[in-house]
């Protein structure tokens, strides 16, 4: 049995509760902008908008790690898989599927980087 079986499960469930995440931060900041018309009234200095700039971090950070998580998932496996262990193939293909629904949620997250970008000047 290959050791990257069930860390391939973990990162396709993280890569599905991502989407759901991930929809919802987008929704979340993005109504919050629509809604005040100004950046402002959702990313300020004070303290009580600390909220926002954490789930706006994790959403992005989360992302890029849930990639760079799954590739390596995927790549083990492989190698294991050209070495014949059992459930290495079930590994290789969850790692990659995992993978790709981080990268499908990375533009469904596209929205949050212009965002991102104007809170920054701010």
């Amino acid at each position: 049995m290959t050791l990257w079986f069930p860390f391939s499960l973990v990162a396709l469930v993280w890569s599905l509760l991502a989407v759901v995440g991930g929809l919802a931060t987008v929704a979340y900041l993005g109504l919050g902008v629509t809604m005040t018309h100004t950046l402002d009234g959702v990313f300020g200095p004070e303290p009580k908008y600390r909220f926002n700039w954490v789930i706006l971090w994790m959403a992005l950070i989360g992302q890029l790690v849930g990639v760079i998580v799954s590739l390596v998932i995927g790549f083990l496996a492989l190698r294991h898989q050209r070495r014949d262990y059992r459930l290495a193939t079930a590994a290789t293909v969850l790692g990659f599927v995992a993978a790709g629904i981080f990268l499908i949620l990375g533009a469904l997250q596209l929205p949050l980087l212009p965002i991102l970008r104007d809170a920054l000047a701010l």
